[in-house]
């Protein structure tokens, strides 16, 4: 004997909308159930149709009555009724807790029309206000096309990011739900793994990916006049034996140190990054006769000259460098080969003259 599937943390949810399903204690299991699950509440038309009727002239009080089941007001994303105008008629309780920790009213902006909030929001630069008004247009018309805007909201203590759902209530035009979902945690995980995907996790600097990245761009930019991008290619002396000898936690150490000091000794505009093992690029635009690739290695040089204290030990910390301007018709590849030559020519120009006898 068949048994038919258990219904989804999203699905049973979405039933808690009908007063039927309205007690809290079930609202509140299936809400965390679905954090868990990490699946998200989609609303449609004919979950909300019950809600509202013509929701347009409700006095407050009514709206209230008919959305104030369980799932109205442990549902955790910000919610509001709005008439056939775009007036706001009715917020849930998350709505109005996260509009009075952040200075608003208790009223929590009904009686506001949402729309002008939208249109003024828009005529004063900030991009996603217009987006937003079109779509909660829209699900006043009766369509929506399942659209999720992502928007930042500032406040004195941090940055939240939230996501914009509008949803029409069905029948003829009366009103429509919008959806503020609070993504700021998803939105610092999606952020985290952008940033590791294109850094170096011991220095923290740009990774071989985005330093090729930029020096495709740089070298696009720099087109008109090639010479004005160098590209540095330096690594630590001795590197390897210092690793040797002290120890890998030591040589990390080193690196970290390193990569702190050169990031801090470059102009804005430079990028410091690591290429791999103990060899860092620099890739230095906008050089002119006041700004010479030499004079930013001399300054990368002296930055790390300070002796590295290991136990009771120190270690002299000597940077190489080689440096190559960019040539007309050159490929990045090309340009970081040049200045990996110029790097090796140099030290074995230093290791020629040590060699030769007085």
């Amino acid at each position: 004997m068949s048994t038919l599937p258990s219904p989804s943390s999203s699905e049973r949810l979405r039933r808690l909308i009908f007063p039927s399903y309205g007690a809290r204690s079930n609202a509140a299991q299936a809400t965390d159930e679905l954090a868990l699950a990490g699946e998200q509440l989609v609303l449609h038309g004919a979950d909300v149709a019950l809600l509202s009727g013509h929701a347009a002239g409700l006095s407050h009080r009514k709206a209230a009555g008919r959305l104030g089941t369980a799932l109205w007001e442990v549902f955790p994303g910000h919610v509001a009724l709005l008439d056939r105008d775009g007036v706001v008629v009715a917020v849930n309780r998350a709505w109005r807790e996260f509009g009075m920790t952040h200075g608003g009213a208790a009223t929590a902006g009904l009686g506001t029309n949402y729309l002008e909030v939208c249109d003024r929001a828009a005529d004063l630069g900030e991009p996603e206000a217009a987006q937003a008004g079109d779509m909660v247009r829209a699900a006043l018309a009766g369509r929506s096309d399942g659209r999720r805007l992502a928007y930042p909201v500032e406040s004195a203590a941090r940055q939240y990011w939230f996501s914009l759902q509008a949803a029409p209530i069905p029948g003829q035009p009366s009103g429509a739900l919008v959806v503020h979902t609070d993504i700021t945690a998803e939105k610092a995980r999606e952020q985290e793994w952008q940033h590791r995907a294109f850094h170096d996790e011991l220095t923290g600097l740009p990774n071989r990916a985005l330093l090729t990245d930029r020096l495709e761009h740089a070298v696009a930019g720099a087109a008109r006049d090639p010479r004005s991008l160098a590209l540095m290619f330096l690594d630590i002396d001795a590197f390897k034996a210092i690793n040797d000898r002290f120890g890998h936690h030591t040589g990390d150490d080193l690196l970290r140190r390193v990569a702190k000091q050169m990031a801090g000794s470059v102009r804005a505009a430079d990028t410091v990054g690591r290429w791999g093992g103990d060899e860092f690029l620099v890739i230095a635009e906008q050089l002119d006769v006041s700004v010479s690739a030499n004079g930013l290695a001399g300054r990368l040089q002296a930055s790390v000259a300070a002796p590295f204290p290991v136990g009771a030990d120190q270690i002299q910390v000597i940077v190489s460098i080689g440096i190559a301007h960019l040539q007309p018709q050159q490929t990045t590849d090309q340009l970081v080969q040049a200045a990996d030559q110029a790097l090796r020519d140099g030290r074995s120009g230093r290791v020629d003259r040590l060699r030769r006898p007085r």
